[in-house]
């Protein structure tokens, strides 16, 4: 029998073996749910780097193996399937929510087996075929993270009307003092001018700031050579925050190569992951996003938090993060060229210009990106998907 509880009891799913934009969304949506109802749980695999997190900020976490459905593995699928299943039920569980569609398989299977209502967050391109190969085991509700995004998945789902299908952008915390919600934002240690210096940045130069995996999608090698290009009186520098996630780094182990082969090692500067990011987006002027593919760019929302505007490719779900010429600056994907033009001109834009550029950003991200705001539509849709099970 369901409990008729006024809160719900929601797991979040999820693979998390390092921290990206998805796990960040994720860790916005674990500490503002209790504000609206809900009450999380996170499943995960052992190990999974969101463990300490949740550790330090009190998430209840429960470990079982989430192992994909495949033809040579049938006995080691079944019991993935069987503890997940025993965990929704110790649990008492009224909502299953996949983080991405990677983690849904196990889950999703399980949930259905119990007749738990189940939510998939799609934030990642994919074809229609694979989303259903992901999907296949059902699904009660879909939330994209941008129109890109359902554009590219609805008619994964047209022949199934039951689906509750939502575009829903990532949540990001706003620090100004005249956000909307502000209640847990805890920000890091020293001032920007402190940062710049402990990372080798010149006194007076335009700081752009790279954040995310240095895979060759993200497009790091395309921004180093854009800005090698630069006018050489032009005063810049370059914080790259995040590693490549793969065996042997070889991505990123290029990008440094070709860092030193044109001369920019006085220029660029690789900090490596960051856990808070906030010292980071204080210290930057412009936040620059060179993605090749970008599902939606979580990147320009959480710089426009800190009032900072960015420079991007045109490509997938950016072209509704920013809008040109007035929160940033678009530029054509893969054009070295008009990405060079673009990151000369902000460097001569005048303080105040790069000011309202930043709070223009800023106030487009509390519209649409207000923590407390998303997960009140998550915490609808729970009750929606809990109120047509009854």
């Amino acid at each position: 029998m369901r409990r008729t509880s006024s809160r719900l009891r929601v797991a979040y799913v999820t693979f998390a073996p390092f921290v990206s934009g998805a796990e960040r969304s994720l860790q916005t949506i674990l500490l503002y749910a209790p504000q609206v109802g809900v009450d999380p749980v996170v499943i995960c695999p052992p190990r999974t780097a969101l463990i300490p997190w949740c550790e330090e900020h009190g998430i209840r976490y429960v470990t079982v193996s989430l192992a994909d459905r495949d033809k040579w593995h049938p006995l080691r699928w079944f019991k993935s399937v069987i503890q997940v299943a025993r965990v929704l039920r110790q649990e008492r569980i009224d909502i299953v929510h996949s983080n991405q569609v990677w983690c849904f398989a196990a889950a999703g299977t399980a949930a259905g087996w119990l007749r738990i209502p189940r939510v998939v967050h799609v934030r990642d391109e994919l074809s229609v075929a694979a989303t259903r190969w992901w999907c296949r085991s059902g699904v009660e509700a879909v939330v994209c993270i941008s129109q890109f995004i359902r554009l590219g998945t609805d008619p994964a789902w047209r022949d199934r009307r039951a689906i509750k299908v939502r575009t829903i952008p990532n949540p990001v915390v706003i620090t100004s003092t005249d956000a909307v919600h502000t209640t847990i934002v805890e920000r890091s240690p020293g001032d920007a001018q402190s940062f710049r210096r402990d990372h080798g940045v010149a006194e007076g130069a335009t700081v752009f700031g790279f954040v995310g995996q240095v895979v060759p999608v993200k497009g790091v090698i395309e921004l180093l050579r854009a800005l090698s290009n630069l006018p050489a009186g032009d005063k810049w520098h370059l914080l790259i925050a995040g590693r490549d996630p793969r065996e042997g780094q070889p991505y990123e182990r290029l990008c440094r190569d070709l860092t030193k082969s044109l001369n920019l090692n006085e220029r660029v500067t690789f900090v490596g992951f960051l856990e808070d990011l906030a010292a980071f987006y204080d210290a930057i002027d412009c936040a620059v996003v060179p993605s090749l593919e970008e599902p939606l760019g979580r990147i320009p929302f959480e710089a426009a938090a800190h009032a900072k505007p960015s420079i991007a490719f045109a490509t997938g779900g950016l072209k509704e993060t920013i809008v040109d010429g007035k929160t940033g600056w678009l530029t054509p994907t893969g054009d070295i060229e008009a990405l060079r033009n673009q990151l000369a001109i902000f460097i001569q834009l005048s303080p105040e210009a790069r000011t309202a550029a930043g709070r223009a950003a800023q106030r487009r991200a509390q519209t649409m990106c207000d923590p407390f705001t998303h997960v009140n539509e998550l915490a609808t849709l729970y009750k929606e998907l809990r109120t047509s099970r009854t």
